[in-house]
Parts: structure tokens; C-alpha cells; sequence
């Protein structure tokens, strides 16, 4: 704002941008994924809320010590429940990482854009559960 006032006499009143930062090889290609959504001319509001809903799930992964490759469509239910989302925050995550799938799949990186169901819990589920009821 003092730049603007000393370059033209004016005052800017905007929001400065927020750099996310991601980190860990999950991070890394959700940083690139991020960077082709620009590329491709995605609005700064879409990738903002992308941003916003792929950190927190950078951060689960890392909690648990997971990659994509290791995911299930329990995985995914666990970070839901995890987040406590109710049900449209569950279906704008659930769309941002739809759209990661498949950006990861064309890439090669994942052997398939549509998560399996193992029928089980994702072992990062049984240990939110486990510390859970242990603080209890």
C-alpha cells in the first residue's frame, strides 16, 4: 500500500496474495498441479480454493506418512472424517481432489485416477482413532 501511495499519490486497498507452501514429495507434485492449473488459465479464485482444500490434505497424508499411490477411497473418508467437513466442504474437497487424481493419472504417476475401496480402514484412520480414544 506505501509503494502505491509513493509511486502515484494513491492508496491500493487489496488483499496481498497468499503463497501456500506444500511440503514433502506429496507437496512437491501438488505444487506442480497447482502451477498447471495457472498454466491452463484456471481462475484465481478456483485455485485459491484449491490450495486451501489440497494443504489440509497435504498435511494428513503427512501425518500419516502417505503417498498417493497409497491411497483408498477409505483413506479419503478418514481425511474427511478427520476434517470433520460436512456435506457440501466433503463435495469441494472431494472435487479438487478429483481433479488432482486425474492430473496425477495423465502424468503417470498414479497407476489409476479412480481410488479403489480395500474394504478396511486406511491405517492413518485407525491411528486418529487409537490417539483418540487413548486422550479419553
Amino acid at each position: 500500500m506505501l509503494i502505491s501511495y509513493q509511486k502515484n499519490g494513491n492508496f491500493e486497498f487489496q488483499s496481498p496474495r497468499v503463497e501456500r507452501i506444500f511440503s514433502g514429495e506429496t507437496g512437491n507434485l501438488i505444487t506442480q498441479f497447482i502451477q498447471h492449473e495457472r498454466a491452463i488459465g484456471r481462475s484465481e479464485k478456483t485455485i485459491e480454493s484449491r490450495e486451501i482444500y489440497l494443504r489440509a490434505f497435504n498435511l494428513y497424508l503427512q501425518r500419516f506418512d502417505l503417498s498417493f499411490n497409497d491411497l483408498s477411497v477409505d483413506c479419503i473418508e478418514a481425511f474427511f472424517k478427520s476434517m470433520n467437513y460436512e456435506l457440501a466442504m466433503r463435495h469441494n474437497s472431494a472435487n479438487h481432489l478429483r481433479q488432482l487424481f486425474h492430473y496425477l493419472y495423465d502424468r503417470g504417476i498414479t497407476v489409476t485416477d479412480n481410488l479403489p475401496s480395500t474394504g478396511r480402514m486406511c491405517a492413518g484412520y485407525r491411528q486418529l482413532n487409537t490417539s483418540k480414544s487413548a486422550s479419553n
